[in-house]
């Protein structure tokens, strides 16, 4: 293998929803912060903790109330990943976003689920997906049923302000559908059958 400074993105359906119970703040533009449970290395940094945002938008250096979409990669959003990142609202709602830790060895993840979380210009349309970290360093963003407004979202993940890879930016519905991110010190498996199974293969790296 050769050594390579960014993630690999494929796309595949959606994986089956885990169940995480762990509540979240029901404001709108709010945001918590949730232990992962595992040291979790995003573009070469490593990170015990993570800041859950009801609009969407998960990072790790802070939390944010932003409910305005942006592109990545992006020098104010660094260390982020857009879930379904748009102006949603869990209308007061703790259980409408949950988070949890899963599993164990090449199973161990934390999970973020939106589970129906409705947009604030129209609570009816609503926004089911998961984000998924493998503690081995590999990302997937499911959308089971992400269904937009016509507002622009952002999927995608940010490392520094020029790392970046978008997997949507635009208004459209994302259903059926999910994104994994494998870092170059591990070697993905078949995306649709078990991405929790990549085995480790840091020797080639060298730089993020």
């Amino acid at each position: 293998s050769t050594a390579q400074s960014t993630y690999t993105m494929t796309q595949g359906p959606a994986l089956p929803r885990d169940t995480v119970s762990s509540p979240t703040s029901g404001s709108d533009d709010g945001f918590v912060s949730a232990g992962l449970g595992f040291t979790f290395t995003f573009w070469g940094q490593s990170y015990t903790s993570i800041y859950i945002n009801t609009n969407g938008l998960c990072r790790f250096p802070a939390g944010s109330t932003s409910f305005s979409p942006v592109s990545f990669p992006s020098s104010s959003f660094t260390y982020s990943i857009g879930v379904f990142w748009q102006d949603l609202n869990p209308g007061g709602s703790t259980t409408a976003i949950t988070y949890g830790t899963l599993g164990s060895g090449s199973s161990l993840r934390f999970v973020v689920s939106y589970n129906g979380v409705g947009h604030y210009s129209s609570s009816s349309i609503t926004v089911t997906a998961q984000l998924i970290l493998y503690a081995n360093g590999v990302i997937v963003i499911s959308c089971t049923a992400c269904n937009s407004n016509g507002a622009t979202h952002s999927i995608g993940i940010s490392g520094s302000a020029t790392q970046g890879i978008q997997a949507a930016f635009n208004g459209n519905s994302q259903t059926n559908i999910a994104w994994t991110f494998t870092p170059p010190c591990v070697i993905p498996p078949a995306f649709s059958v078990n991405p929790s199974a990549a085995s480790g293969n840091c020797a080639a790296r060298t730089t993020w």
